[in-house]
């Protein structure tokens, strides 16, 4: 069934597959179906792109030097950003975001719920019974999982506060209060979790040459979206390529250009050239710098002067132009 939904995807043009390997429902993908659907994207010349189950760079470096073509992406922030029911343990997860709610709503069921949250780590392989790719709140706590977005009008105000600043705000466990929240919200409610490691693991990422940069968020309209949908690529040109030379500036540009460019197959794009698609960003490499922050995340970049989507001017003189030349982009 997998196989013949890819067929038709890829014969529609789609670039290639993504796989979320840490949630439901991939995270009950065997590496057998894997394993197929891969083989399937190579007959296509296409792509096989997931957020892996777990990434250990000694392991992919060997996997390149056998041969393999593999590319990561990030964004340069120590920051993750995904949905709150990310938190909770595979199992209950089962049957979709409805069947979490109501087992949130029964006690003895939440209870367990309870229990392995705090208490069960990882276990491989994670499509088999009581397995789980990732223990969010194990792995970092209850005070490094912030609340990002909210849907409702009503709880707007608790956007930004930590699970722990949550739980005490409403005189409750942690656990408990995000899962009222849950409920109250029918699930949608997102989160940021602040990584451990910081900026030294961020920067060894940073260095290295197969790693694209990406904006990876969303703004919609509430809460608190990542400052990266703001601030991605101007955090890397002003911070990490002007004020801290970690990289130089035609690598930066690389590595959010041509490099994902070529990674996915788009061709005429990612390269200033005869014949290519005219997509540009003229800044100030003196100026360019992110604003956005965790708080304060809507501010826009300094630096950008002009940007060029297909030949037309969409962005000048700090506003977009009433010009709209993009189009959907197939293989």
């Amino acid at each position: 069934m997998m196989t013949a939904a890819l067929d038709g995807a890829l014969a529609q043009g789609a670039f290639g597959l993504s796989a979320g390997l840490i949630y439901p429902p991939g995270n009950y993908t065997s590496t057998d179906e894997l394993t197929l659907l891969a083989r399937r994207l190579a007959s296509y010349d296409r792509t096989f792109t997931c957020h892996l189950r777990g990434s250990f760079l000694r392991m992919e470096q060997d996997a390149r030097d056998e041969g393999v073509h593999l590319t990561a992406d990030m964004f340069p922030y120590p920051v993750a950003a995904t949905m709150m029911l990310a938190i909770y343990p595979p199992w209950s997860l089962e049957g979709g975001l409805p069947r979490l709610l109501e087992r949130l709503q029964d006690p003895a069921t939440r209870e367990r719920i309870r229990h392995d949250i705090e208490t069960v780590a990882p276990e491989w392989p994670p499509w088999k019974d009581k397995g789980w790719p990732h223990n969010l709140v194990m792995a970092v706590g209850w005070d490094r999982i912030h609340i990002s977005t909210v849907g409702s009008e009503t709880n707007q105000a608790i956007s930004g506060l930590s699970l722990a600043a949550l739980g005490a705000k409403r005189q409750a466990s942690p656990f408990d209060a995000i899962s009222d929240l849950m409920v109250e919200e029918d699930g949608n409610v997102g989160q940021f979790v602040l990584d451990i490691t910081g900026e030294e693991g961020l920067r060894e990422l940073i260095r290295r040459p197969d790693i694209a940069f990406i904006t990876d968020a969303n703004d919609y309209g509430k809460g608190k979206p990542h400052p990266a949908a703001y601030g991605s690529f101007p955090r890397v040109l002003g911070r990490y390529v002007r004020e801290e030379s970690i990289l130089s500036l035609p690598e930066a540009i690389r590595r959010m250009t041509s490099l994902p460019a070529d990674t996915i197959g788009l061709k005429g794009r990612g390269r200033i050239e005869k014949g290519a698609f005219a997509d540009l960003v003229i800044f100030d490499p003196a100026a360019i710098r992110d604003e956005a922050t965790l708080e304060q995340p809507r501010q826009k970049a300094k630096g950008i002067e002009t940007v060029i989507v297909n030949g037309k001017v969409t962005y000048q003189n700090g506003h977009p132009t009433n010009e709209l030349p993009g189009h959907v982009l197939r293989a």
